[in-house]
């Protein structure tokens, strides 16, 4: 399971979405006439077992005191929780108010995430505090994005470790 996410069809756009550009055209070629986003995600896995996970932008772990974690995500603009997520956190206290946002989001193989709304939290982070927006949408990870990263200024050497692996 993809992320703790049972859907097929959300796993296989999870299990694209860690290739590189040139390993998804070359997953394309392979797929055609049909598109990756057409193969049912066993048979994408098949496809896909001879290739070489690789990470393509800076993705690191960052959990917060309510014991949700995070991934620190450089290739996504906006930081999300899912609505079960949006649960956990508040689960007897009421949450802050869900507003209307014109936030659309799309995984990398292009499809739609289904956004709730967004709601704005105060965050304490090294000694920073900030009054942050937070999209709740879709049932997938919570990436920490770069609107965040613009305000909460982490130490980059303190996140995490970047490895290369080489792929086939």
């Amino acid at each position: 399971m993809a992320n703790d996410v049972a859907d097929a069809r959300k796993q296989r756009a999870i299990l694209l979405s860690c290739y590189g550009t040139s390993t998804y055209s070359l997953i394309q070629s392979l797929a055609a006439p049909s598109k990756p986003t057409d193969i049912a995600y066993k048979e994408m896995e098949k496809v896909t077992a001879y290739f070489t996970l690789r990470r393509c932008r800076i993705v690191s772990r960052f959990k917060f005191n309510q014991g949700l974690i995070m991934e620190v995500d450089t290739g996504t603009s906006v930081t999300v929780i899912s609505e079960a997520t949006r649960g956990k956190i508040w689960p007897t206290q009421p949450a802050p108010p869900l507003h209307p946002t014109d936030v659309k989001l799309r995984t990398y193989t292009g499809e739609a995430i289904p956004v709730v709304g967004k709601l704005m939290v105060k965050v304490e982070y090294q000694g920073q505090e900030e009054e942050l927006p937070l999209v709740v949408a879709g049932d997938g990870p919570s990436p920490l994005g770069q609107d965040w990263l613009a305000k909460l200024k982490p130490e980059w050497k303190h996140l995490f470790n970047v490895q290369a692996q080489e792929s086939l």
